[in-house]
């Protein structure tokens, strides 16, 4: 079998983006639509199967991680100071053990660790894990592998400092431990100096065996390439790569000709995976391309380990039978999942954890240009609407009140001009009150302004009554049938909220979480749709929000949420094209639009 998978490494770059899911564009190529389906209950009836238990071996690395957390990025004979400390087990191979175990393959490693306590930890850690450790030698006097992590506090860039300790003296691996093994797989390959060269013979001693052989050099270096690709790739069954190593290996940065050569220079009906972190997993088998995405993931503590947990979480689903597909969208799920601890290992699921991660998103498969998509939706928790100009139309009420306030206090009668019009939506009130102030040279402070303005438009409310939008409430009625948490998210003040939406036939108890501008940073920040979502206890990412002006859209995506985006009258002319869904009516608003999805055309960067 020849598979590539590409999910781009988690790098330092994708660990300071936001939730992706916030800029998937309307004009998407692959869109969901009644006839498709969501395949995440089929794959949790796979794996409520019976299945054989893989019985795999590895030999490589472990070690314990000691993270310093600074207050501020190390720099060449600066002090920096210790705000916080964290002892985590690592090591790719450690990692990756400590995974397969986890879902429950039988395990053997081969390793070496030191008689210290980090040696006497990692040993209880796998044993806790299921892992065989009879091969684990803990070296007299020795002291096991260690890396010395810098990070800056909040961010997830670091410095590295590794100590092999006596990993240097893994040199070899007893053939006789293949016996009854379905799988072979070692990493680390540039760390392990030692088993460097005996690394051809151990994977011809596995294929002699029938085992098939998997391989993740975990890093590249130059210096070693030429005996890697001669003597190494061609002895492996499948081949786990990131982008870099991707590119560095090959010579490609376009995946489709990368997965030719490395398909060409591994075993026949060889495995090829090429992890692409934010656009997910690009898999390749006789022809067939497979794109698998990223799982979106919120609150994002640490990278490491991500591309590890794949390879094991790939390694056991695939020796258990199941298909490419799904042994690719499990990994994605528990990449995502071991992101939200610190530390590789201790995010990663078992298949009952995995199920309730695949459980609160959607599986969507499509097809384009003979690449086969699964796009990976989160499922709609939450939908908060915006009200003015969305669910109300109230903009109309608001100019008439500013025109009001502009009148009385210049003493004759003036009304908002097109160009106010066009610079003054999306603004707060304190906003658009500072725009008039030094426009017209107001004598009022803006406090005072922004009281009077308030009172002429709630004067306005009441004369004339507030109309609701064409399809507000059956948006409304179409999200809390559909089991939905709703909620407002609106930037006006709690006294025009109350007015406004008693005007349109509601108060705050017909919806779950009502947030304004009161008290709260105000559009665009993204203060108001966060603390909607906090109240409600539900993900950003598990929350849609609909409005109606760029302004709201960048505060929604800012939070990390989806946005659907109304293009009304007012706001038609806006930039609106970073829209999740573009649509001209809440009445056109339908399940197909809370579920549209995006493809990736071209897979260079």
């Amino acid at each position: 079998m020849r598979l590539i998978y590409r999910n781009l490494t988690l790098t330092d770059k994708l660990a300071q983006e936001r939730v992706e899911i916030k800029l998937m564009p309307h004009n998407s190529n692959i869109a969901w639509d009644s006839t498709s389906q969501n395949i995440i209950p089929d794959i949790i009836q796979e794996l409520d199967q019976d299945r054989i238990i893989p019985n795999i071996i590895l030999i490589g690395d472990i070690n314990f991680d000691y993270v310093k957390v600074t207050d501020r990025d190390p720099v060449w004979d600066n002090e920096v100071f210790i705000t916080g400390e964290r002892r985590v087990p690592a090591g790719s191979c450690g990692i990756y053990v400590a995974g397969a175990g986890r879902l429950g393959s039988k395990v053997t490693f081969i390793s070496k660790v030191g008689d210290d306590k980090d040696g006497d930890d990692l040993i209880s850690f796998l044993l806790e894990r299921g892992v065989d450790v009879e091969n684990i030698q803990q070296v007299t006097g020795g002291k096991t592998a260690y890396t010395e992590i810098l990070q800056p506090e909040g961010r997830l860039q670091r410095l590295i400092i590794t100590n092999r300790g006596v990993l240097d003296q893994l040199v070899s691996a007893d053939a006789s431990l293949l016996s009854g093994k379905s799988l072979l797989h070692t990493s680390g390959y540039f760390i392990l100096r030692n088993l460097q060269k005996n690394i051809p013979a151990i994977f011809d001693e596995a294929l002699s065996a029938n085992v098939a052989v998997s391989f993740d050099p975990n890093g590249i270096e130059e210096d070693g390439i030429a005996a890697l690709v001669q003597n190494v790739l061609p002895k492996v069954d499948r081949l786990y790569l990131n982008r870099d190593e991707m590119a560095t290996l090959s010579g490609y940065n376009d995946v489709r000709k990368a997965m030719d050569y490395l398909g060409s220079i591994t075993r026949d009906d060889s495995l090829v995976v090429i992890k692409h972190g934010s656009k997910g997993v690009f898999a390749g088998y006789r022809g067939r391309i497979i794109h698998v995405d990223a799982f979106p993931c919120c609150n994002i503590k640490d990278t490491v380990g991500a591309g590890d947990t794949i390879d094991a979480t790939c390694n056991h689903f695939l020796e258990q039978g199941l298909s490419l597909e799904y042994a690719l969208i499990l990994a994605s799920a528990n990449a995502a999942a071991s992101l939200n601890e610190h530390g590789g290992p201790l995010g990663q699921k078992d298949e009952r954890g995995l199920k309730r991660i695949l459980g609160d998103y959607i599986v969507i498969k499509s097809s384009s240009e003979n690449l086969e998509k699964y796009a990976v939706i989160p499922k709609i928790k939450a939908v908060l609407f915006d009200l003015d100009g969305l669910l109300a139309d109230s903009e109309k009420l608001h100019h008439l009140g500013q025109n009001r306030m502009l009148s009385e206090l210049s003493k004759k009668r003036m009304e908002m001009t097109a160009d106010d019009l066009k610079v003054t939506v999306g603004m707060d009130e304190r906003e658009t009150c500072e725009y008039f102030k030094n426009k017209y040279n107001l004598s009022l402070f803006a406090d005072e302004l922004v009281d009077l303005r308030r009172n002429k438009v709630i004067e306005a409310i009441n004369e004339n009554g507030v109309e609701k939008m064409p399809g507000a409430e059956e948006s409304v009625s179409y999200a809390r049938l559909k089991g939905w948490k709703i909620g407002i998210a609106s930037s006006s003040c709690d006294l025009l909220v109350d007015a406004i939406l008693q005007a349109i036939g509601y108060t705050r108890d017909d919806f779950d979480v009502v947030t304004t501008g009161s008290g709260n940073a105000r559009k665009p920040a993204p203060d108001i749709y966060l603390k909607a979502a906090q109240e409600l206890r539900i993900d950003t990412m598990h929350c849609m929000a609909l409005e109606d002006s760029r302004s709201g859209m960048l505060s929604a995506q800012a939070g990390g949420m989806r946005c659907i985006v109304v293009a009304t009258e007012h706001t038609k002319n806006q930039d609106l094209s970073e829209a999740f869904q573009l649509v001209s009516s809440l009445k056109t608003v339908v399940e197909e639009d809370f579920y549209q999805t995006r493809s990736y055309d071209k897979f260079e960067e």
